[in-house]
This record gives C-alpha cells, sequence and structure tokens, in this order.
C-alpha cells in the first residue's frame, strides 16, 4: 500500500525509497544523538537537535518527523540513543525529557517549511522558530521536573545553548544546500 502525500509528484510516504531514507536519517540520529557535553546545569551540549533539523530539512516534514519519533520510541525502550549514552523511561521522564519531546515540534515546524519552499532563508527561519518550540517545551518541564522558577530554567536550559545553536542552524543550511538537491533526486520531494 502506497500513501503520497498532497504534492502531486511527490514520492510515496511507504515506497521503498522513502522509508530506506526515514530509517537511515533514524540510524543518523541514533548515532549522533548521544555525543554530548555535560554542563553543571543538568543540560548538556548535544548535536540532537542538529540532526534532528537536518534531517527534516532533507527528507521533509512527514518522513523527518517520523524518522525523530522512531529515534525517540528506541530512547525510550532503552537503547542508548540519548544524550550521554543513555536512555529509557526516566530520561525520557526526567528533567530534561521535555527537550527531548520538543525534537517533534522541532521536525515538524523545518520539515513543514522545507517542504513548502527552497529559500534557505526561510528553512533558517524556520530552524529558530523550531528550537524556540523545542525549548520552550524544554524549559517548562525543567521547570517543573526539577522545581527551578523561570529564571533558573532559562540560565540551565537556555542560555547557554543559543551560541550553538546559531552555529547549529547555520551548519543545518549549508549542508542542507549541498545534499538536498541530491538526495531529491532518489527521493523526490
Amino acid at each position: 500500500m502506497t500513501v503520497s502525500n498532497s504534492n502531486s509528484g511527490a514520492q510515496p510516504m511507504f515506497s521503498t525509497e522513502s522509508m530506506t531514507a526515514t530509517a537511515l536519517m533514524t540510524a543518523a540520529i541514533c548515532v549522533v544523538g548521544p555525543l554530548s557535553i555535560p554542563l553543571a546545569g543538568g543540560v548538556p551540549i548535544s548535536l540532537q537537535d542538529f540532526i534532528i533539523g537536518l534531517t527534516a530539512v532533507l527528507i521533509g516534514m512527514k518522513r523527518g518527523t517520523m524518522a525523530t519519533f522512531l529515534y525517540l520510541l528506541l530512547g525510550l525502550l532503552g537503547l542508548p540513543v540519548f544524550s550521554g549514552f543513555t536512555g529509557g523511561v526516566g530520561k525520557l521522564a526526567g528533567p530534561t525529557g521535555g527537550y527531548l519531546v520538543g525534537f517533534l515540534l522541532l521536525a515538524l515546524i523545518v520539515g513543514k517549511v522545507s517542504d513548502m519552499t527552497d529559500s534557505w532563508l526561510m528553512i533558517a527561519l524556520a530552524l529558530v522558530l523550531g528550537q524556540v518550540a523545542d525549548m520552550a517545551i524544554g524549559t517548562v518541564w525543567l521547570m517543573l521536573m526539577a522545581h527551578m522558577d523561570l529564571k533558573a530554567a532559562l540560565f540551565a536550559g537556555v542560555i547557554p545553548f543559543l551560541p550553538g545553536n546559531a552555529i547549529k542552524t547555520v551548519a543545518v543550511v549549508l549542508i542542507g544546500k549541498t545534499v538536498k538537491p541530491l538526495l531529491q533526486k532518489v527521493i523526490g520531494k
């Protein structure tokens, strides 16, 4: 059974090429996701948002969100795919779990814009918006789970990461500009 999205000429969601792209990007997230540098505030610097943003740019909203969901599911099941080679329900339900859940919004926002336009400025803005959405969910979650006030949560989970997020956004755009046209030839838009 094939299900295609509303774009005419688009690759069906469940084609061999589409499922392969989703599986490969899920694997990429699982390989890159655990790489992190712990910080004193408890929220590590990681490349998870970088690879999820890149995934959404490269394979679009539906496949990118599915790859992100599969990554979260694998981590929930206990595979060590989260930052610091951790996994399990405790990690997802813990103080930094909101940032993990927020990755779904990051993938949705970036993927949707990437599906709609080839404007790299718009895609960069979507990356920023997706990171803001992820950080908003993560910050509220951190406040609730770690019993922090807003200021403490912002200084633990947002402020230290802004320069790195800017660098990651530029990197996603630069890599995406090169790789996306090549990938579209294989799996369709």
